[in-house]
């Protein structure tokens, strides 16, 4: 109800704005060519010229506030950052953790869940039920560890519960995002008051160890505005080969997924990193070579990008 208030007051003070902006034309039989000129004639009293601008400035963030809020009407989040990382924990990739820290803006009221999917697609694939693990918490927010699971070893959906409504604030949106990742810190609670810190981990058997293992992220409904990806290759498991590719309807353009020599030093293991942003109806399809495929304990599958 708030969001279609703010949407409506908006839009009527857009349109009283630009009909008292644009009066001179209707009742004057001043040309709309007049009008704009007259915003940078200086030679008019300075109260005019004021009065004209705060009109302009009035419309433009009317204007922005019922396109914003209209926007998200069907967008209860924006990831404003996720650090996505998959570990593969052993040499053949029999073992695999992949987890999401993301910190998330709420766009609409009373939004008690947060939706995901998972899947395991090697034919051997698992997903282990008893290695989920969700939480949640922000300044103003403590609980978010409670969650469900539907679904099987080979897919499932997960419903991270936070029995509350998240704290939302309609103009909260109308914030642009280069500030949020200024001010976007632990210590600034006027910014955090209205976003939460959300982290996922899902642990999986067999579902990396195979020739040419890939890894597939796919946007939906939720705009990410900045993802770190990183490939973890821990205990000897560097492959031989990592392709990355960002798909968006039809068309298709490779990821400049590289190894990261930071990170590798840090973590005392191979790691491969891409940074990128990604909008709805979007996917990240990553595929690599293991190492010694001869010794793996699946069969082979035909090779995709030679």
């Amino acid at each position: 109800m708030i969001r279609y208030i703010v949407q409506f007051v908006s839009a009527l003070l857009a349109v009283a704005s630009a009909y008292q902006f644009f009066k001179p034309v209707l009742s004057d039989g001043r040309s709309f060519t007049e009008r704009a000129i007259s915003l940078i004639d200086l030679s008019r009293p300075f109260d005019q010229l004021a009065y004209d601008w705060a009109l302009i400035a009035v419309i433009a963030m009317s204007i922005n506030v019922a396109l914003v809020s209209w926007r998200f009407r069907k967008r209860p989040f924006t990831s404003l950052h996720t650090d996505l990382t998959i570990t593969v924990l052993d040499e053949y990739g029999a073992t695999a953790k992949v987890e999401r820290d993301q910190l998330l803006r709420v766009n609409q009221p009373g939004v008690t869940a947060y939706r995901s999917n998972s899947s395991a697609n090697a034919p051997n694939g698992k997903i282990c039920f008893d290695k989920i693990s969700c939480s949640a918490k922000g300044p103003s927010y403590q609980d978010g560890n409670k969650f469900l699971v539907n679904g099987t070893d080979k897919g499932v959906e997960i419903f991270q519960r936070f029995g509350k409504p998240l704290p939302y604030n309609p103009f909260f949106p109308l914030i642009p995002k280069f500030l949020l990742k200024i001010l976007g810190t632990d210590h600034n609670y006027l910014i955090n008051h209205n976003i939460i810190r959300r982290y996922q981990s899902i642990e999986y058997d067999n579902e990396y160890d195979i020739e040419e293992p890939e890894f597939n992220l796919t946007i939906v409904r939720t705009p990410h505005e900045s993802i770190n990806v990183k490939m973890v290759f821990l205990n000897g498991s560097e492959p031989l080969d990592v392709k990355g590719f960002f798909i968006q309807g039809m068309g298709v353009k490779d990821l400049d997924i590289r190894k990261d020599p930071a990170e590798s030093a840090s973590r005392s293991a191979i790691v491969y990193s891409v940074k990128l942003r990604m909008k709805t109806a979007t996917r990240v399809w990553i595929i690599w070579k293991n190492k010694d495929p001869q010794q793996l304990t699946l069969g082979l599958k035909p090779s995709v990008f030679p």
